[in-house]
């Protein structure tokens, strides 16, 4: 055997090593996920710099691998298309008119009405209504409920067949 041969040997030695000890690891854990959401792989992200550190501790060459990875990402400004670079040199408008504004804001409850002013003496009205309606402590139309027509005295404790079917 020579030295090429021992190394790959030493190698291939750490990583059972490490593999023996994750499967330990994961059966230690086992127990503490069967309460838990199982997070599926696709979901669990790990940097860069881990690999590399994971690489190199078992005595890999990880630099073609980071090299391959860093490519994909591109630094600096995106590549402006013909229409971004015609937008780029257009004038800007200060913003939205205060009748654009109104338009946009209209709900169904204000849509009928003419401007501003109808919105805010309808909400006044809105108002002086609920406040008679708070004084006089009357249901409204979502707090009126249909009442049980079973006495829950004569049927709670009783089962359908056999001996305990009364009480």
């Amino acid at each position: 055997m020579d030295d090429d041969e021992a190394e790959l040997l030493e190698k291939a030695d750490k990583v059972r090593t490490k593999i023996a000890l994750r499967k330990n690891e994961s059966r230690l854990t086992k127990k503490s996920l069967k309460n838990r959401a199982i997070i599926p792989r696709t979901k669990t992200r790990k940097r860069m710099s881990q690999l590399e550190n994971h690489l190199s501790s078992i005595g890999l060459d990880h630099s073609s691998i980071s090299n391959r990875a860093r490519s994909g990402f591109q630094t600096g400004e995106a590549k402006m298309g013909g229409e971004d670079v015609v937008m780029r040199d257009a004038v800007v408008e200060t913003g939205p008119s205060e009748r654009d504004i109104w338009k946009a804001k209209r709900s169904r409850a204000t849509s009928g009405l003419k401007d501003q002013s109808f919105v805010d003496k309808a909400e006044k009205l809105k108002r002086s209504r609920q406040i008679t309606r708070n004084r006089d402590a009357r249901q409204g139309e979502a707090d009126r409920r249909v009442l049980e027509t079973k006495p829950k005295h004569m049927y709670v404790g009783k089962r359908k067949m056999g001996k305990t079917n009364r009480r």
